[in-house]
C-alpha cells in the first residue's frame, strides 16, 4: 500500500461524528474523523515502513499521523526525526500516541521529547 491508497482508505472510514468530537478536543480541520480502532485495522493491512510513515506524517492530516505512528519502526528513527515529529504536533491525541507507541521504543527518552516541544 502507498500513501495515496492509505489516505483514500482513511477518508472512506471517516465520519462527521468523530470529526466533531476531535474538534471539541482541539483538533484542526485537516482530518477525516476515523475511529481509532479503524486506524489500527488499516495499520494491520499495511507494512511497517518509516519512509511510508513519514510520508503520511507530512500530510498533516490527523488520521494519517495516527496511522503513521503505528507504521513507524521506532528504533530506526534518529533523535532528530523524533524531535521534528514532536515539534510538528498540534493535537494532543497525536502527541499521546507518539509518546506511547514510538518514543518508548526509540533511543530517546519521552521526557527529552517533552522538554524539546
Amino acid at each position: 500500500m502507498n500513501t495515496k491508497d492509505l489516505l483514500k482508505e482513511l477518508e472512506e472510514l471517516g465520519s462527521e461524528k468523530v470529526r466533531r468530537q476531535n474538534n471539541k478536543q482541539g483538533a484542526h480541520e485537516n482530518q477525516f474523523g476515523v475511529k481509532l480502532g479503524d486506524i489500527g485495522k488499516v495499520a494491520k493491512k499495511a507494512k511497517k515502513s518509516n519512509p511510508l510513515a513519514l510520508e503520511l506524517w507530512e500530510t498533516g492530516n490527523i488520521d494519517a499521523r495516527m496511522l503513521a505512528i503505528l507504521l513507524m519502526e521506532p528504533k530506526k528513527l534518529s533523535n532528530q526525526d523524533l524531535l521534528e515529529l514532536a515539534g510538528s504536533i498540534k493535537f494532543t491525541r497525536v502527541s499521546d500516541w507518539l509518546d506511547s507507541f514510538v518514543s518508548h521504543s526509540a533511543s530517546v527518552s519521552p521526557s527529552f521529547l517533552r522538554l524539546q516541544h
